[in-house]
């Protein structure tokens, strides 16, 4: 630093301005510190600050004295000094204003000379006994209709519809008409003119026209898949799943969908509940469509083939397949489709059939079984929970449905023997443990656990038994590629 004061004397007018009388000192740093309360400066940083401050403000001064020189000005301005600034990085000054004439007061203490700023005295009972203003409304994002088959809907959201305004001719015809007619006769035909009932515009069913090709495809499609056929059926599941061009006919695959598990289940049509639910399972599988905007109509018709109380005429047949495969693709929908409440709307239904006074066991092993595939999540907080009820309702069930109780308490040591082997539950040691957790099943579960039989495990893949009726021979429908 002070080799480069000693060149700067050597450089022309910026010389003049390193005299001892035009430095700040030590004293003058203190106090502006003391101001924005810094007390702990020594006497040796507080000069090296005013020496730094000096050479800075002093390079300023001397190079806005050259902008002075190069724009022939024989006083120095403010540009000047911004231009000074500007080019050694420093901000420019654009002033200071404060409230009062003179911000600082003078105070003495410790023969010191101090400057503070005056503060002003807050009444403490004007706060507390004012009145609390209201918490602003958290900002919420709400999606409406601009435009609805193109006719803008009046809501406050979107803007004020233009009124047509009458034209000269009309409202010199109007009041020539007023003029003519005697005062009953006129009050006559206003009250004509009065609307009897408030006109409410209905939005109407939009249909989407499809060509002549796309009906046939429809109509050969949906023939083929619930007819006897094998192999017209087997093309026509594939064509389901494989063509990226059906999206169009998607709408009505799903409305075609819910009306046959609406009349098939109440008819108690085993063969063709089980062709609709191996369509469903086709269009999941398709790539190319989506199937988000229609699962208001997928999922009830899927949780009618979990859920139903009979869904064929004899209890041996093949409706704890179908059940196990709608299961199956319940799980499939929901996991694809992560939509915000879906999983949850479809736990809340499921566990609605533990509560129904109707209920039956073939829909609470429906039920089980659907809500195994949602997760363990969904194993601890809803089939633990009732795991004494469902033992109690299998206790309390009539001599002549030994096959739903066997295949339900089946399945509820199988569901909780894989919950307690996928989650490691350190807690259950003994069989006190298992039939405090379990209730009636508990010591099923104890015995397999300290077994560790190899043939216990639940594989929910393994292909199910098809309908067999009138010449239909038995298929399996997993949740891969078609095999008939």
């Amino acid at each position: 630093m002070h080799t480069a004061e000693k060149a700067d004397h050597t450089q022309g007018p910026s010389t003049s301005y390193h005299r001892d009388h035009g430095k700040f000192d030590a004293k003058f740093v203190t106090t502006i510190g003391e101001q924005m309360g810094t007390q702990d400066l020594s006497h040796a940083a507080a000069k090296d600050i005013a020496d730094h401050v000096t050479m800075v403000v002093k390079n300023i001064l001397g190079h806005a004295k050259k902008f002075q020189a190069g724009g022939r000005r024989r006083r120095m301005i403010v540009e000047d000094i911004e231009s000074a600034m500007q080019f050694y990085g420093l901000p420019p000054q654009f002033g200071f204003q404060s409230k009062d004439v003179i911000p600082f007061r003078y105070v003495g203490a410790s023969g010191q000379d101090l400057f503070v700023e005056d503060e002003k005295e807050v009444d403490l009972s004007t706060c507390i006994n004012a009145q609390a203003t209201k918490l602003p409304l958290e900002p919420l994002l709400k999606g409406h209709w601009l435009v609805i088959d193109g006719v803008q809907p009046t809501i406050p959201e979107n803007p004020v519809p233009e009124i047509p305004e009458e034209t000269p001719t009309e409202k010199s015809e109007l009041k020539h008409d007023r003029k003519s007619e005697s005062g009953p006769l006129l009050l006559n035909q206003l009250s004509k003119n009065v609307r009897k009932t408030e006109q409410v515009q209905l939005k109407t069913t939009t249909s989407h026209n499809i060509s002549v090709e796309q009906q046939i495809f429809f109509k050969e499609v949906s023939e083929a898949i619930t007819s006897g056929d094998e192999q017209k059926r087997n093309e026509a599941l594939q064509c389901l799943q494989l063509d990226p061009g059906i999206q169009a006919l998607v709408p009505r695959f799903s409305l075609s969908i819910a009306e046959g598990v609406r009349c098939n289940a109440s008819q108690k049509n085993l063969s063709i509940l089980i062709y609709l639910m191996l369509m469903i399972n086709a269009l999941v599988q398709n790539s190319a469509i989506s199937l988000e905007k229609h699962l208001h109509e997928l999922i009830p018709a899927i949780l009618s083939c979990i859920l139903g109380k009979q869904l064929s005429h004899n209890e041996k047949s093949s409706h704890w397949a179908l059940r196990e495969y709608a299961a199956k693709l319940l799980s499939t929908l929901v996991k694809k489709y992560r939509l915000s409440n879906i999983r949850s709307r479809v736990i809340k239904v499921l566990a609605g059939v533990f509560t129904r006074p109707d209920r039956i066991l073939a829909s609470i092993y429906g039920a089980v079984f659907a809500l195994e595939l949602l997760g363990a999540e969904t194993v601890r907080s809803v089939l633990i929970p009732r795991a004494g009820d469902i033992y109690t309702e299998i206790l309390q069930s009539a001599v002549g449905e030994k096959l739903a109780v066997d295949k339900l308490h089946k399945l509820m040591v199988n569901v909780f023997t894989n919950y307690v082997k996928n989650q490691k539950l350190v807690d259950l040691k003994t069989a006190d443990d298992f039939r405090r957790t379990f209730q009636g099943f508990g010591d099923d579960i104890y015995r397999i656990i300290s077994s560790e039989a190899p043939n216990l495990s639940f594989d929910h893949n393994s292909p199910a038994k098809l309908y067999k009726k009138d010449g239909v021979r038995n298929n399996s429908f997993g949740m891969g590629p078609y095999r008939y």
